[in-house]
């Protein structure tokens, strides 16, 4: 019996991945107290004077951004084992990455154009741009903790994952606690923490999650 053949056996040991689910989903708590705390202490209730969208489409923003956090949360409990492949696990998120994508550049294209990038025309944008992949680096480091634990078929994809998944938890406090959630640029800044913070994830990922 090799290595590979052992680890997947084990893998399905149901005790094991009892352990490694109570782990996941004591860390992923622990992330998003570090997310609401890590607003309360750097951003709080503050608001900016730029200009807030209706609370409707606010709405459409955060059911995008659940979403994508949900998908995000319910793959890592799949793609720390290494009898599922990667691909497998990161497709469904595409779905909702598009509609995001969608939205925010609907929502780029019927701004007027203050400069070259609309958003960093707005002091708000550039609040939650600064602020949410700060307040994604504690809950990243809580899902890198237990993904330790397990076993995954491809750590850069586990560690883009957690990243993904960090930061939608992160923006999601983020737009609970502070004002400007309003931003009209919200998914527009939202994106470009993702995209950041994913890139992190997966670079990290490729050092730390190899077993």
């Amino acid at each position: 019996m090799d290595t590979d053949e052992l680890i997947r056996l084990l893998s399905k040991d149901a005790r094991m991945t009892l352990t490694f689910e109570r782990a996941l989903w004591r860390g992923l708590s622990g992330a998003a107290l570090l997310a609401v705390l890590g607003c309360g202490l750097t951003v709080g209730s503050s608001s900016t004077s730029g200009p807030i969208i209706s609370p409707s489409r606010l709405l459409f923003h955060l059911m995008i951004v659940t979403g994508v956090a949900l998908i995000a949360v319910h793959g890592l409990f799949r793609i720390g084992r290494p009898d599922i492949p990667a691909r497998a696990t990161l497709r469904p998120i595409l779905f909702p990455m598009a509609a995001m994508m969608c939205a925010a550049g609907l929502e780029l294209a019927t701004m007027p154009q203050q400069s070259v990038f609309p958003p960093l025309a707005e002091k708000s944008a550039l609040l939650g741009l600064a602020v949410i992949p700060l307040l994604s680096l504690g809950p990243i480091l809580c899902i890198f903790a237990v993904l330790r634990l397990g076993a995954p078929e491809n750590p850069g994809a586990a560690g883009g994952l957690c990243g993904l998944a960090a930061t939608a938890i992160a923006t999601l406090a983020y737009a609970a606690t502070c004002d400007d959630g309003g931003s009209r640029f919200f998914l527009s800044c939202c994106l470009l923490a993702m995209a950041f913070m994913t890139t992190i994830g997966w670079l990290v990922g490729l050092r730390v999650l190899r077993w």
